[in-house]
């Protein structure tokens, strides 16, 4: 892609991801509950990470986890988080993308230790202006980082999981 700027490559790519992975998902006729799943292993996968994780509000309170890549079956079923707690928590109380250079300085020394990387971003999805989950992703490969182009980048991917996330609101 000669001629073009790094970001131009990176909305580029991005929006080819979209198409060519995301789209396929939503209009494949699968259940919305199959297709987030799809969704989050594609992530992972765009992200290059080893863990991704997509969590949804019950109908109380909690956070947990719908979906995920790389995560423990264990702790997918134990984590139940409220709005403010850990990272996650914290995007999801102040509306807006966390994004961790350092993960230790925000969560104790016990929960630290299950990231293998310094690095993370929690990105809360909003519908109707109320938060009903937040996006995961962390652990990249090869020893590298997540950056802020990666936080860009996730926005326009998250609109297309909107779509499905309604369907599932709705029952479809």
């Amino acid at each position: 892609m000669e001629g073009f700027s790094e970001k131009e490559r990176r909305i580029y790519n991005v929006n080819m991801f979209i198409a060519n992975n995301l789209w396929k998902i939503i209009v494949s006729g699968k259940d919305s509950k199959t297709k987030l799943r799809e969704m989050v292993e594609e992530l992972a996968s765009f992200f290059n990470v080893e863990r991704c994780s997509l969590m949804l509000k019950d109908n109380k309170e909690f956070f947990c986890i719908f979906a995920s890549k790389g995560l423990p079956s264990k702790i997918v079923k134990e984590t139940r988080i409220k709005e403010g707690e850990g990272i996650a928590g914290l995007a999801i109380k102040e509306k807006k993308a966390i994004f961790m250079k350092k993960v230790g300085i925000l969560v104790n020394k016990k929960d630290y230790a299950s990231y293998q990387s310094d690095n993370l971003i929690s990105y809360p999805i909003e519908i109707d202006k109320e938060i009903i989950g937040v996006l995961n992703i962390t652990d990249k490969r090869d020893d590298l980082s997540l950056t802020e182009k990666d936080v860009e980048s996730i926005k326009p991917i998250l609109d297309r999981i909107k779509f499905v996330l309604k369907d599932l609101r709705e029952g479809v």
